[in-house]
């Protein structure tokens, strides 16, 4: 992790307004201004989205939280965005109010759904939270890209720390599948190829069906959290169905985004049995890979990597740009499943700031202070005389 002192080059602009967005009536209200915003944006997240958003929030968020979705307007015009909260942390043993992105809950990459300069959004957000919105001791942006680091700045208002954060990996779908296949790894080609004859030689025979109705989403999301609770998943309690708050989270979103075409879930089954699913996300040219699962009992013929597979085959027959297959954490420890079949990778970091005037003060002029002191000893330890015999001069 390093510390840096950060300033702001953003100077307020009369023309450009940011509005608060602060119970749940008011976040509701706004739903038809934030799916025309989504409309007019060349780039945005599913985790962005209106209903991404409202759901996370509904279901995840503890007493004590509060919304702060940030709508910034510029001559009148809704131009982005940044869906946050507050809540309560400890900072080194002190209760601090936090401000976070609601997409951490559950989400990958979150951001700000942005239809003009992304540059000029983070200038402006950060000028609101330095000065015009000071109710904040520490602001953590998670898995950000270095558009986030080079234009959110403060001007003598806080102290950040930037540290690694996740690791994503996708696939553009341009070309064809035989042609992306050429970019893998033989052996990787080689195990799949005998895992999807040894696959396709079972009877009855297995095929790849997608559910992506809003009438089956339910019975979808269930059999998904089956394959989850019969595999190392279960165990780990990892996935859609880690509690029953976190499958109700998902019963709801899919049946949302479904609702707007943005959701689907695939199985490769055979008969009544499904060997592997996987919950997708579509939005904006890009397909989401946000869960997947297979059977154990099924687990020497990698039906998960078979399944995706046929997925990407039809994929890259499509008008679809990008197969992102989401970010881990260095801590979840390697995901070969996703590095062997990735050809892009995406690094993010975590931002940090603490604001210098907020209940961290005693907390950042001690740190402060310790850093002069390892500074200070090592630079009097160089200036320090050097005895030299004379009489051998």
């Amino acid at each position: 992790m390093t510390s840096v002192s950060v300033k702001a080059e953003f100077p307020a602009e009369a023309r450009s307004q940011i509005t608060r967005l602060e119970t749940l009536a008011e976040l509701e209200a706004f739903e038809p201004a934030w799916e025309a915003l989504l409309s007019r944006c060349t780039q945005s997240s599913i985790f962005a989205t209106f209903d991404y958003v409202r759901l996370a929030w509904e279901y995840f968020h503890q007493e004590g939280d509060r919304l702060l979705v940030l709508v910034l307007r510029r001559e009148d015009q809704v131009v982005a965005v940044a869906p946050f909260r507050v809540s309560i942390a400890s900072v080194r043993g002190i209760p601090v109010r936090q401000v976070e992105w609601i997409a951490k809950w559950e989400g990958d990459r979150p951001g700000v759904l942005c239809a003009t300069d992304p540059a000029w959004v983070w200038r402006r957000l950060a000028h609101f939270f330095a000065r015009e919105y000071r109710g904040w001791d520490t602001l953590r942006l998670s898995e950000q890209d270095e558009a986030a680091q080079a234009h959110f700045r403060f001007e003598d208002e806080a102290t950040l720390d930037i540290s690694t954060d996740s690791e994503g990996y996708y696939i553009p779908l341009g070309g064809t599948f035989d042609e992306y296949l050429k970019g893998v790894d033989a052996k990787v080609k080689s195990n799949w190829r005998n895992r999807s004859r040894k696959v396709g030689a079972l009877e009855p025979k297995p095929i790849m069906h997608r559910l992506d109705s809003l009438e089956h989403m339910a019975a979808g999301v269930d059999r998904l959290i089956a394959l989850e609770r019969a595999s190392w998943k279960g165990d780990a309690g990892l996935g859609l169905g880690k509690d029953e708050r976190h499958r109700l989270f998902y019963l709801a979103l899919t049946r949302a985004l479904a609702a707007r075409g943005r959701a689907a879930i695939c199985f490769l089954s055979r008969g009544e049995e499904d060997l592997a699913g996987t919950l997708l996300f579509m939005l904006g040219g890009v397909v989401y890979e946000r869960h997947i699962a297979y059977s154990p009992n099924h687990a020497a013929l990698s039906p998960g990597i078979v399944l995706r597979a046929d997925l990407l085959k039809s994929l890259f027959e499509s008008d679809w740009q990008e197969f992102d297959l989401m970010g881990m954490r260095p801590e979840v420890g390697r995901q070969r499943h996703k590095e062997d079949w990735a050809t892009g990778r995406r690094e993010t970091v975590c931002l940090q700031f603490h604001r210098n005037r907020g209940r961290l003060l005693p907390w950042l002029v001690a740190r402060r202070l310790r850093s002069l002191v390892r500074f200070a000893v090592p630079k009097r330890q160089a200036a320090q005389p050097i005895d030299v015999d004379q009489s051998e001069s």
